[in-house]
């Protein structure tokens, strides 16, 4: 009986949530998971925000610099750079996939954008300093 009546309470706070989601993305503030090379940090005015979480940022952003600057031929450098580093993060496997040097490639939140289906926005200006130009994602 009593699980019976906080179901309808559940789904209502689960709507607020994403309600509330919603408004904050559509601000351009980052809602999820924070992307690699990147952390939230509370701030007073505007809660948390994301930053740069050093020196995989750096890392990160070296990678999305030099694969469309042609220092990198192929995502499998990408890979050798990033695997060798043992400062950056790496999957249940040790190493750093093809999967996920394409999967970082191919994020727009890395170019201060954000284009997603699940908030119905399309390349929508995010609120954080992106370690890549548009030109540079694109």
């Amino acid at each position: 009986m009593i699980a019976a009546q906080g179901q309808p309470e559940r789904k209502q706070n689960r709507r607020k949530v994403k309600q509330k989601m919603n408004v904050r993305t559509d601000m351009g503030f980052w809602c999820r998971l924070p992307p690699v090379g990147h952390k939230f940090e509370k701030t007073k005015n505007l809660g948390k925000v994301l930053v740069r979480d050093e020196p995989v940022a750096s890392m990160v952003q070296e990678a999305l610099e030099a694969y469309p600057n042609g220092r990198f031929q192929t995502q499998a450098e990408v890979e050798r750079l990033l695997n060798d580093d043992p400062r950056f993060t790496r999957g249940k496997s040790g190493r750093v996939g093809p999967e996920r040097v394409s999967q970082l490639l191919q994020k727009p939140i890395y170019a201060g954008y954000i284009n997603s289906e699940a908030y119905d926005l399309s390349w929508h200006k995010m609120q954080h300093e992106p370690p890549i130009s548009l030109a540079t994602y694109q």
